[in-house]
């Protein structure tokens, strides 16, 4: 009975969030940047809140709702910011491809740190490391090479953000903890938006249109389906949005917004997702992890 509701979660989480990118450009055609981000996720956020305050969801301790915060805020105040502000000046399915990398800057991070990395995951990032050289040779003027950086700078903080929420204490209720990140990070992305001048003026119904996409489809019922699969099937088949949205990214912009697609950029994006997919099959260590948190959640959410 289960197996339908499996493929449907599959459905949603692909779409939604591989369309996402595209949603994230049109909405901004009219947003300002961190308005845009800030606004949808305290939407999102509370109504995540909303939702585990009505099931009676453990909210955690008051360090714990603190350390979620300070992940919300490096995630979406910093890293999603930088996402929005960057794809204004490259096409959504080269700015998804670049997304795909957060893998990779997840590994070198930990090495950094002074973490042991395995031979699999280093081969990873040297893969995925390519894939970006390669991405480089398709960038046209300054404009797009300004837009790539951005979006590298949003891999970056993202990346640390997972490293954080790794070893930090943080709420033992996923949803709980993906609203408070997403009300402190929309918050704040929201205050330092206005601080710095961003204003919403005159929106049209396709920015609109999209903005709700990304509030309610792509940050309520993408992160319900993917909290459904995590519990249900596993991490691994779980991640596995991080293999497919790029390409359905790629193919929403050439056929919404009419994105080329060449075939360096192509061959960029396999090499880039083959890195992240060696460095996330080479991380056993993690998905034991993951798995330990899913069944925590589960045995939480029957009581």
């Amino acid at each position: 009975m289960a197996q339908p509701w499996v493929l449907w979660a599959l459905a949603v989480v692909y779409v939604f969030w591989g369309t996402s990118y595209l949603a994230i450009k049109q909405a901004g055609q009219d947003f300002p940047p961190m308005l845009l981000v800030g606004l949808r996720n305290l939407l999102a956020g509370g109504l995540m809140l909303l939702l585990a305050w009505m099931l009676k969801r453990p909210f955690g301790t008051f360090r714990q709702g603190m350390n979620a915060s300070c992940v919300g805020v490096l995630m979406i105040a910093v890293g999603a910011s930088l996402l929005a502000m960057g794809i204004r000046y490259v096409d959504s399915g080269f700015a998804a491809m670049l997304f795909a990398t957060v893998p990779v800057a997840v590994c070198l991070m930990v090495a950094v740190t002074g973490s042991r990395i395995g031979l699999m995951q280093w081969l990873g990032t040297l893969v995925g490391v390519l894939g970006l050289v390669l991405m480089n040779k398709d960038i046209d003027g300054s404009l797009q090479s300004t837009g790539m950086w951005l979006i590298l700078a949003a891999v970056i903080a993202t990346a640390a953000s997972a490293v954080m929420m790794d070893r930090l204490p943080m709420p033992g209720d996923l949803i709980v903890a993906t609203g408070v990140q997403m009300v402190a990070g929309g918050a704040v992305a929201c205050i330092v938006g206005w601080m710095l001048g961003e204003r919403i003026e005159e929106v049209g119904f396709p920015a609109w249109m999209a903005w709700l996409y990304l509030s309610l489809m792509v940050s309520v019922l993408g992160y319900m389906s993917y909290t459904y699969l995590l519990l249900k099937t596993g991490p691994v088949l779980a991640s596995s949005y991080a293999y497919v949205n790029p390409p359905v990214a790629l193919l929403a912009g050439a056929a919404m917004l009419g994105e080329s697609v060449t075939s360096s950029g192509l061959f960029s994006m396999v090499l880039v997702l083959l890195g992240a997919m060696v460095v996330l099959w080479g991380t056993p260590a993690q998905r034991a992890l993951a798995r330990s948190s899913a069944d925590e959640f589960m045995k939480k959410a029957k009581t």
